[in-house]
Formats: C-alpha cells, sequence, structure tokens
C-alpha cells in the first residue's frame, strides 16, 4: 500500500509538474524586444508563376514595410536583398523551415533573428489577394523559433498584400514581447529614414516643421483667405476650376477658410515613379511641385491649396501651403480608407470639407 501511494504521489507530482510546463508556455513570449532582425524579401508569390528577379526586387520593398513596422515595435532590423532560392510558392511550412533553416546555416548571419515569409496571391478585382501567408522566424544559427501557415484571410482590403503585411505583424506580435508603440514612443530609426526616404518624404524635422506651422496656424484659418487651384485630375495637362469652385464654396460655407477659386492653372501633372510607385512618392512628389510652382508665382492670399484626385476617385491627394510655398499640410486618401468612408460613391468635396474641421489633415 505504501509503495502504491508513493508512486499514486510521484504520477501526481508529475501530471502537476507537466501541467505547470504547459501553462508556462501558453504565456512564454519570444524575447524579440531590442533584438535585431534580418528580414529576407518577401515576395507575392502565384503558383503559376516563378520567383524571378523582379518578384524578388518587389519583396526587399515589402521586407522594407516589415522591417519599419518591427522597429516602431521595438526590434532592430535590416534588410537584405538575397532570397532563399529554393523555396518555392507550394512548399508546406515544413518545407519552408527546413530550406529556410539551411540557407540561414549558410548566410552566417550577425542579427539574433532571421525572418521570411511569402504571400501566396491570385488574382483578385483590384489586384492580386493573398489566400496564405507562410512564415519562418529562425536564430542566427538557423533554428526555427516560431512558424506559420496562415490561410485565414479575409477578403476584400484584408486579403489585399498590405492587409496581409498588417497581419503578419499581428501574428508576429501576438507571440513575442512586442507591444504596440504610442504616438509618442514610436521610434524614428534607420528603418523609419529609409522608408522616408523611398517615398519620397522630407527629412522628419522638416515635416514637424510642418506641423508646427499647422498648429500655429489654425486657429485663425476661419479669417485667413485662400486660394483653391484647380483640381489636378490624375495624369491629365489640364486642371479642373469647376473642381476648384465647388471645394472653395464648401470650404467657405463651413467657415474653415474665405476660400476662392484661382483662374490660373498650375499645369502640374502627377507621375508614378516605376521604381517607387507608392501613393505616398506620388504625394509628396506633387508638394514639391506645388512648393517650387508658389515659390515662382506666389499666391495673393495667405494659404494655397492644391487638390490631386483620380475620376472616379481612388485617392485624393491635398497639398496646403502658405502662400509663398511653405508647406502647412500634406494628406491622402486612398481607396481603402474612401471605401470605409463611404466617399467614392459620393462627391468628395464634402469630404474635404470635413478632413480640415477635423483637422485630420495635419497627419502625413
Amino acid at each position: 500500500m505504501k509503495t502504491r501511494n508513493t508512486i499514486s504521489i510521484a504520477i501526481i507530482a508529475l501530471l502537476v509538474t507537466t501541467t505547470g510546463f504547459i501553462s508556462n508556455a501558453d504565456t512564454v513570449r519570444l524575447p524579440l524586444s531590442g533584438k535585431s532582425l534580418t528580414v529576407y524579401p518577401i515576395v507575392l508569390a502565384r503558383p503559376d508563376k516563378p520567383i524571378d528577379a523582379k518578384t524578388q526586387h518587389f519583396g526587399e520593398r515589402i521586407a522594407e514595410v516589415v522591417g519599419l513596422q518591427l522597429e516602431q515595435h521595438g526590434m532592430l532590423p535590416g534588410v537584405s536583398a538575397e532570397y532563399p532560392e529554393t523555396i518555392t510558392p507550394d512548399d508546406t511550412l515544413v518545407e519552408v523551415e527546413q530550406k529556410f533553416q539551411t540557407f540561414v546555416e549558410g548566410e552566417a548571419i550577425e542579427s539574433d533573428y532571421a525572418l521570411f515569409a511569402f504571400f501566396g496571391v491570385k488574382p483578385g478585382e483590384r489586384g492580386p489577394a493573398v489566400a496564405r501567408i507562410c512564415v519562418a522566424l529562425t536564430d542566427a544559427s538557423g533554428r526555427v523559433a516560431w512558424s506559420k501557415d496562415i490561410t485565414d484571410i479575409p477578403g476584400g482590403e484584408g486579403g489585399s498584400p498590405m492587409g496581409a503585411l498588417m497581419k503578419l505583424i499581428g501574428e508576429i506580435r501576438s507571440v513575442s514581447d512586442l507591444k504596440v508603440p504610442t504616438p509618442d514612443d514610436v521610434l524614428y530609426g534607420p528603418m523609419a529614414r529609409l522608408m522616408d526616404q523611398r517615398n519620397g518624404l522630407p527629412p522628419k524635422p522638416e515635416r514637424d516643421a510642418m506641423n508646427e506651422r499647422f498648429e500655429a496656424a489654425r486657429d485663425s484659418f476661419s479669417e485667413a483667405p485662400l486660394a483653391v487651384y484647380p483640381f489636378r485630375i490624375w495624369e491629365t495637362e489640364n486642371g479642373s476650376g469647376e473642381g476648384a469652385e465647388a471645394l472653395a464654396g464648401k470650404l467657405t460655407q463651413a467657415g474653415l477658410f474665405r476660400a476662392s477659386a484661382v483662374g490660373t492653372d498650375t499645369h502640374l501633372v502627377a507621375t508614378r515613379d516605376p521604381e517607387q510607385p507608392s501613393q505616398m512618392k506620388i504625394m509628396w512628389d506633387t508638394a514639391r511641385d506645388f512648393r517650387s510652382y508658389l515659390r515662382e508665382h506666389p499666391a495673393d492670399t495667405d494659404y494655397a491649396l492644391l487638390v490631386d484626385v483620380t475620376i472616379p476617385t481612388h485617392h485624393v491627394h491635398l497639398v496646403l501651403c502658405e502662400g509663398s510655398g511653405a508647406w502647412v499640410a500634406v494628406s491622402l486618401m486612398n481607396r481603402s480608407i474612401l471605401k470605409r468612408s463611404k466617399i467614392a460613391s459620393s462627391s468628395p468635396f464634402d469630404d474635404y470639407a470635413r478632413r480640415f474641421k477635423s483637422r485630420r489633415c495635419v497627419r502625413n
């Protein structure tokens, strides 16, 4: 009996100990905060197409956005242009783990961790739709620290490459000690500076000065004269004077400015850089063009406004300057924001007025 009791106690103790391990495992988080990371190209992988050099190059851009997000969450990332060539879109998660482990072993990386993922995509109504995210995170030796094959991806905007990217970041955060930064705690590190350069943004001190001008002047906007220049219609030479008149009326009616339309067309044409076709780059290039225009042709008013739109409305770029050209606010609304705000199917003019009234145009 004593022996039986002893065995029973031992079994119970073992179960309690095992249960403790299981419980602790549920709360363990990967120690990623403050750790260095190498992010490899994250490609949009199509089962029917090879992952060629062009796809890999675009994968570097996606990897940079992932690196930026993880930097803001507390990691120290860098991006490598090397792609693990043996990995294919048809690989299982186990195969991806094994191939990436072998790849990292051969790379002899100096960072604490290495990250690889591909987005399995299929044709969608408005571009590629992501149906699968396959991701592997290893330590410097190649040992897999975490991996996942994600297929429960929502449709619509959530299934876009950007939606998939944000889901990937959320998955990494959920298994690690990384935390969502507050607006005051967002790190402006090397990845942020690189992305600013890629997207054509001016240096952060210049953007901060713009925001300071906005904050200093916004209480006096309602009494300030504003010149609204003919709307720039995407990739067309001539602007829309009717659009300028409609917006000037809305802004004046709302009591936000004493706005009036300008008959002189700037003839500024927004263009897309094939090497960096992001909306942010297009918007800031437009902002630079408008600033240069006003420096050569100063407005007779305190402020000047240029709006660049597509017809039908898929994006809105807004540039507010002092009459002499100094930026006061630069802002964009893309298709997903327009869709959520139900602006794409209605007149955009009311929304421009709302953006000034709510002061959301200060965010860039």
